[in-house]
């Protein structure tokens, strides 16, 4: 079985204060000397930080946890979803299985999934897309509602 998620439209970070872009580190600053003496030769270089996609905030926040980097298994499953992911265009569907859509599910939930600051103000809705994953009732689901169906009574007219 599968579920389906709707990819979501990147999300551009900005600083919450200035509403500036956020800017992101590409080289950092060269100093010399120590303490006191320590002298600044190159400045540290920073560019406008590219819009976050489903796929990028996901690689980053979800793939770099252990728990999703061993075992092998579970590894190639989320790569593999991850590379289906980046080659789809925003409001297309991509498939993923219910047992990846629920470990993944179970990741973004945790209470030890955490997102660094500003970003977790602002990437949550990409998240959604993949929380809100539409696909055909779960087998315990339909259990449950048979079971309830059972216990009515049958009306004959």
């Amino acid at each position: 079985m599968t579920k389906q998620i709707t990819v979501p439209e990147p999300i551009a970070c900005t600083n919450v204060a200035t509403k500036e872009p956020l800017k992101r580190l590409v080289q950092e600053a060269v100093y010399t000397g120590e303490d006191d003496k320590k002298r600044l030769i190159t400045p540290a270089v920073f560019e406008t930080d590219e819009p976050w996609s489903l796929y990028r905030a996901l690689a980053i926040f979800v793939g770099q946890r252990p728990e999703w980097q061993k075992p092998l298994s579970k590894s190639l499953r989320f790569s593999a979803f991850l590379t289906k992911l980046d080659e789809v265009k925003v409001g297309k569907i991509v498939d993923i299985t219910v047992e990846l859509w629920k470990q993944l599910r179970d990741t973004l939930e945790d209470d030890d999934f955490e997102i660094p600051y500003p970003y977790n103000l602002q990437l949550p809705p990409l998240f959604n897309a993949v929380l809100l994953a539409t696909g055909p009732v779960e087998e315990e689901e339909a259990t449950s509602t048979d079971a309830a169906a059972a216990d009515k009574p049958e009306v004959k007219s």
